[in-house]
């Protein structure tokens, strides 16, 4: 995950950049940051400690906390973990 993950073409529309500790997202066509997820290390595995979500319309129309979440967490696992998507 601390490679991040920087789009080749035009239809990726994230960038995922890892400074201090923290997993930034911000859209590929804009570079306007839209979340923010601080990382922390623990025995098993990495976890979540602190998280924000952009609310500035104009750079990201939010569906609510719950979508935002799952886009996370699909992004994460799409684009830095490789896996394949799922619609859980």
């Amino acid at each position: 995950m601390r490679r991040g993950f920087i789009s080749e073409s035009m239809d990726d529309k994230w960038n995922v950049v890892f400074e201090d500790g923290w997993l930034y997202f911000l859209r590929s066509w804009t570079g306007s940051y839209v979340f923010g997820v601080r990382l922390d290390g623990a025995p098993a595995g990495v976890r979540v400690v602190d998280a924000w979500a952009s609310r500035d319309r104009t750079q990201y129309n939010s569906a609510g906390i719950d979508f935002d979440k799952k886009l996370i967490k699909d992004v994460i696992n799409v684009l830095l973990l490789q896996k394949p998507y799922t619609e859980e």
